[in-house]
């Protein structure tokens, strides 16, 4: 199985990314390796995910990052 970004969720990482840029200066890069490791998981074990709407027929799965604390 494939994975993808939802619109939304692609302009929430480019807003979180600009975000972290100004404030940190540097790319979020522990961010973007969970991000990837995460859809990576999901395109192997789509299950592990959480069944959360339908898309053109297919279901649509999230896994959510850890809150910061």
């Amino acid at each position: 199985m494939k994975s993808r970004l939802t619109k939304r969720a692609r302009r929430d990482l480019e807003r979180i990314t600009a975000w972290w840029l100004r404030e940190v200066g540097t790319p979020p890069r522990e961010m973007l390796e969970d991000l990837r490791s995460k859809l990576h998981m999901l395109e192997r074990v789509p299950d592990a995910g959480i069944a959360y709407a339908s898309s053109g027929g297919r279901t649509v799965y999230h896994a959510l990052p850890p809150r910061a604390s």
